[in-house]
C-alpha cells in the first residue's frame, strides 16, 4: 500500500531536464537532502545527480564515477549506449533488516551523471530492479 501523504509515480518518469526512468508499477516520491527518494513498502530507490563539473570525456568521467567501488561488490555490469553507458553491481550492506543485496547503479553522460541504489526487500525484486536501471534514459525532455 502507498502513502496518500506523497506524490505517486509510475510510468516514464522524467526526475531532470535530461534524465528519465520508466517505473513499472506505482511509487511513491519524496526529495530527501536533495536526493530523490522513490518507494513502495519493501523496495527504494535513491536518485543523485552529479554534473561533470570538471568537463571530463564520458569515458574519463565513467572511470572517475567506478574507481571507488567496494572490493565486495558482485553481479556487475556494463552496458555502453550511444548517449550513456550503464553499470551496475549488487552489495551486501548489512543493515540488520530484511533487506538484500542493494543494486547500485550508474548512467554517465558526457554532462552528468545518475549515481541510484535500489533497496529491496526480497532476492526475486533483483529483476525489478535490474529491469529499472536499464530504463535510464538521457534524453530532453519534451
Amino acid at each position: 500500500m502507498l502513502n496518500s501523504d506523497f506524490p505517486v509515480v509510475e510510468g516514464k518518469y522524467q526526475f531532470t531536464k535530461f534524465w528519465n526512468i520508466t517505473l513499472p508499477s506505482q511509487f511513491n516520491r519524496r526529495i530527501e537532502d536533495q536526493d530523490i527518494v522513490i518507494w513502495k513498502p519493501g523496495f527504494t530507490i535513491y536518485l543523485a545527480v552529479w554534473n561533470n563539473d570538471r568537463n571530463l570525456s564520458r569515458d574519463d568521467l565513467f572511470a572517475e564515477v567506478i574507481k571507488d567501488i567496494a572490493i565486495e561488490a558482485f553481479d556487475i555490469n556494463l552496458k555502453k549506449h550511444e548517449k550513456m553507458t550503464l553499470f551496475s553491481y549488487r552489495l551486501n550492506e548489512n543493515m540488520g533488516d530484511q533487506r538484500v543485496a542493494a543494486l547500485y547503479c550508474y548512467a554517465v553522460s558526457a554532462d552528468d551523471f545518475v549515481q541510484s541504489v535500489m533497496y529491496f526487500d526480497n532476492e526475486n525484486d533483483v529483476e525489478l530492479a535490474v529491469k529499472i536501471w536499464e530504463s535510464f534514459k538521457f534524453e530532453i525532455a519534451l
